[in-house]
This record gives structure tokens, sequence and C-alpha cells, in this order.
């Protein structure tokens, strides 16, 4: 007698030894369960589909056994398969749902849980493999890019083939998945094919806008002496302060330099204004609440890095000391917080190791304070202050390799957290905060050509169009008044400086072409004055791996 039949309730025939008056015994006949069966919807589906199917109990005549009570598992000759939970029949029947994620003939099994010979198994279920593209659609700018990824699930060949359906000039897409807009404005298609089933594909629909943006790059006034690794700081009243760098002609060494310069955008003209205390280059400079400037760490003349800090006073035009940090810093970034409090991070030490320490700058105070140290030690890494006040670290160099790890500070805790991946790891990269909240990480050592965006409210990093131009460190990226972001400079790996600009643009999530400035760049400053134009200014003209070869005295402006 089967274990799974209630003897008490699965009677069908029942009789009654005795009359009314006396006890007596009672005779049960039971129906065992002989298998169970599986009813298939269909006789194929594509892998990463869920397929619902039915479990009934029968017994030998094949009718259904209601008071079947076992508990079901269910297994697939698919072992990559997810399956169902173990589950009880309801009157004999249920519905179970697997999801195969292996294309080709397979079976289902169905067994009682607790080892009874009771089970079935159904007939073939062709399982065939699926492709997909992500993004499914894009709109670009003519002649923009956008890099496209695929999934094939059901294989283990998991490659694809990449074409453009519309023949003639549509586009062209890289073997990798790199898509060039053509210049021609339409809708056309992008397609991966499988490669292990040429049958089957994706499709990705490409909107594609004509071009109605001018670019236009103008000289402006030079500068009194030739900048590289100085700082540019929009004031108060519009001007922007220029602070330190130094001249290079060949090599790293350098004599940083203790004058400052402020650009005047009515005029167009850089006049002097108060020296720094001390030569500083590839030091940080913030604007904070009260107008002034806070300048701090950088390189000295002998090449090490300090810790000492001053401020600029723009009432006096002057520079002062404050408060020194803990610790000597150059490469290193400084945010302002929503407390009006300098968050100061990272950077390389005396002995050209990367740091993990972290300090506060408090303007009431004028004295550094420690806070948390960083997840891991970094240089040449970006810090963003997020809409939330909290402060995204991303990337950089920990002197072995460049980094994805990306974290979070909080102002609150004083603590660093992690957050989501960068999808490529990099260093000297740029960091821009979007309009809607999102973050803009693009080029960077040691792919030059990739960019993505952090997501804060989802904590994860996806990538975006592909740059037009390889920037791997020592470019800028401004945001524009009307969203866009301006891309500028750079020295690509063993390639001299670029005069080139591309704009990004995050409605469509892609890069155009911006035109050129008129002098080739890296190492240089951006900044967006109050009328909505960007100031060029300084840089090397020539730049190698090994550093600048060429500091440069002129300016421009992106209009």
């Amino acid at each position: 007698m089967s274990r799974n039949v209630i003897a008490a309730l699965g009677f069908i025939g029942l009789g009654l030894l005795g009359g009314c008056s006396g006890g007596g015994n009672v005779a049960l006949t039971t129906i065992p369960t002989a298998h169970l069966a599986i009813t298939l919807p269909a006789t194929s589906v594509a892998a990463d589909t869920p397929f619902t199917f039915t479990v009934t109990a029968l017994d030998a005549a094949n009718a259904v056994v209601p008071t079947y009570i076992g508990t079901v598992h269910i297994t697939t000759s698919d072992t990559s398969a997810a399956l169902p939970a173990n589950a009880t029949l309801t009157r004999g029947a249920g519905k179970f749902t697997v999801t195969f994620n292996t294309a080709g003939s397979q079976t289902i099994t169905a067994s009682d849980a607790v080892g009874d010979a009771t089970s079935g198994t159904s007939g073939a279920v062709s399982v065939t493999l699926e492709v997909s593209v992500n993004p499914a659609t894009v709109t670009l700018f003519a002649g923009g890019t956008q890099s496209f990824s695929a999934t094939v699930v059901g294989s283990s060949h998991t490659a694809v083939t990449w074409s453009v359906l519309e023949s003639g000039s549509a586009g062209t897409i890289t073997t990798g998945g790199l898509y060039t807009a053509p210049l021609a404005s339409g809708t056309y298609h992008v397609v991966a094919t499988s490669q292990a089933d040429t049958s089957k594909s994706a499709i990705a629909t490409v909107t594609v806008r004509p071009t109605v943006h001018v670019t236009n790059f103008k000289p402006t006034g030079s500068m009194a002496v030739a900048r590289s690794g100085h700082t540019a700081t929009l004031l108060t009243d519009g001007s922007v302060l220029v602070v330190g760098g130094c001249y290079r002609a060949g090599g790293d060494y350098c004599s940083p330099y203790t004058s400052s310069e402020l650009y005047d955008p009515a005029r167009g003209v850089f006049t002097a204004t108060g020296s720094t205390g001390m030569g500083r280059e590839s030091h940080t400079a913030v604007l904070l609440s009260n107008g002034k400037v806070l300048v701090a760490g950088g390189w000295n003349g002998s090449l090490n890095p300090f810790a000492s800090a001053e401020l600029y006073d723009p009432v006096t035009q002057s520079f002062s000391p404050t408060g020194s940090m803990a610790t000597a810093r150059v490469s290193h970034t400084a945010t302002l917080l929503t407390s009006g409090k300098v968050l100061i991070a990272g950077g390389e030490a005396l002995d050209g190791s990367a740091l993990a320490s972290a300090e506060l700058y408090d303007p009431t105070t004028g004295s550094f304070s420690p806070t948390g140290n960083l997840l891991a030690v970094r240089r040449a890494f970006t810090a963003t202050l997020l809409q939330n006040g909290k402060v995204l670290i991303a990337g950089g160099w920990n002197g072995v390799s460049a980094l994805a790890l990306a974290e979070l500070y909080d102002p609150n805790t004083g603590k660093f957290t992690p957050t989501g991946s960068l999808k490529v790891a990099r260093s000297g990269q740029t960091a821009t905060r979007l309009l809607d909240g999102r973050v803009l990480l693009a080029g960077g050592d040691p792919d030059g050509t990739t960019a993505e965006i952090y997501d804060p409210q989802a904590g994860t990093f996806t990538m975006t169009g592909g740059m037009v131009y390889a920037r791997n460190g020592g470019h800028t990226a401004t945001l524009l008044v009307d969203g866009r972001v301006l891309l500028a400079g750079a020295a690509p790996r063993n390639i001299t400086g670029w005069s080139t600009a591309e704009l990004f643009d995050p409605a469509s999530g892609s890069f155009l072409s911006a035109g050129s400035m008129g002098t080739k760049r890296a190492l240089h400053t951006a900044t967006l004055l109050v009328d909505g134009r960007v100031l060029i200014s300084g840089g090397c003209f020539a730049a190698t791996p090994d550093g600048c070869t060429e500091s440069l005295a002129t300016a421009e402006l992106y209009q």
C-alpha cells in the first residue's frame, strides 16, 4: 500500500460488520498511486524563459488520485536550470515552473520527495538559446558613438557577431560592439548574432539626430607665465583665480610658482594678484562658503609633497597661512561638503606611496582634523559631491594597478562605505555630476575610450556611449549650462596631447565631436564662467606617459 494515500479518506469500498448496537470492524479499500504524469503546454521554449507545466498523480488505470499527499520534487536534464521548490499537489494535481538555461533537448522529471518509487518523466522539450542586446534603443547625434553589449543564454559559447541591418551608409560597428552613427539622420538597427546558432539574433534600434550645435573655441588673453599643474577657481565675483603650477620644458622636474593671476571675463585679460607663501604644483583649490579659496598640498621644488595650506582672500587679493594637514599630500582630492567643511582624501605621500587617510578642514577654526580612512589607498582618483551630501570616491591608482573599487563618504558618520564597482578599472579619469544627480566618469588609464555613469539611487555603474577620442588622463570635463558635458584635451598613451573636444549628451548617452581647441593641451584647466562660456587655460602643449614636455601660457574660450 502506498504511503501517499490517506486510508481514512481514500477508500472506494467500505463495509460495516455488526449492527448498530455492537462495535465491529471497518474494511478499507485504497487506490495506490502508480505514477506522476507531466503535461507540457508546448514542446519548445526559449532559454531563460519560465516554462510552466502540470504534474498529476495517477493510478494504474491512469485515473487521478485526489488523495495523494506526497511532496513532489522536480528535476531536469538541464543541470543549470532554475528549479521550483518542492510542493504538494491539490486534489492530485499541481503546476510547477522551471527555467531552462541550456539549449537542446531537455526533459523534466517529477518524483516523490521522500523517496517513494512514484515518479514520472516528461517528453522532450526543445530549448533554444536566446540573444539580447543592451541598450535595446538609443538616440545619438550624427557621428556619435554607442557601446552595445550582448547576452547569449542557452550556450556556453556566448560570442556574437555584430552588424548593421541597413546597407549603405548606416554607420559602422566594431567586433567589440562600438557603434558609430552615420552623418545622416534616420533610424538604424544594430544586430547581434549568436556564433553558436546563427539563426538566433537580437536587434537594437538607433535613432540618429542631426547635429545642431556649432562649437567655437576662440583665443583670449594669455597668462603672464606658462603653467601646467595649476588650479583655476571661479570666484563669487565671476573672475577666475589661477594659482601655482610650473613651467616644464622636458622631464618631470620643475620649480613651482608662487605667483597667481586673476582672469577677468569681461575684458578677457589676466592680471597679477597675491602670491602664495610657497610654490605649489598639483595642489587643490576649493572655493569656500565665505568666498575665500583654500589651497592645500601639492609638490614643492624638490618633488616632495607638503602638508601646508593657505587661504586666498578676494577682498585683499592676498594669501595667508591656515592650519596644516596632518599628512603631506599631492594628487589628492578636495571636496566642499554641504556643511561648509572640506574633505581632503587620498593622494601621494612623501615616500611616493598612495594614501588611504582623509581629513576635514573647518573654515570656522582654520584647522584640519582626521576623519575615517578610505577603503583603499588611492591617487589620481575622483571625488564627487552627490545631491544627498555624500561623496563618491571612484577609481584611481593604488601603486600597482588602476582601481574599479568605489566608495561613499558620509559626512554624518565620518565613514567610508562600499558602493557598486566601476565596470572598467581606471585612474586619471574625470567625474562630472550631471543635472539629474548621476555622475559621468570618462576616460582615464588604461582604457581612455570608455565612459560609465553612476546612479546614486541604485548605487551602481553602467556603461554609456563610447568616447569619440581616447583620453587617458590629463583631460578636463565641464558641465555646461544646458546639461551637456564638454571634454577637452588629454594625452593618450604614447601620443602628443590632443586639441580635440567632444560633448556628452545625457539624454542620449552618447558623445559627439565638438571641434578642436586652438592648441593641443593636457594637464590644463577648464572653468565654467557665469555667462556659460568655458575658460581653457595653460597645460602642456605636448605630453608623454613620462610627463609634460612644454607648458603653455595661452588660454581660450569655448562658447
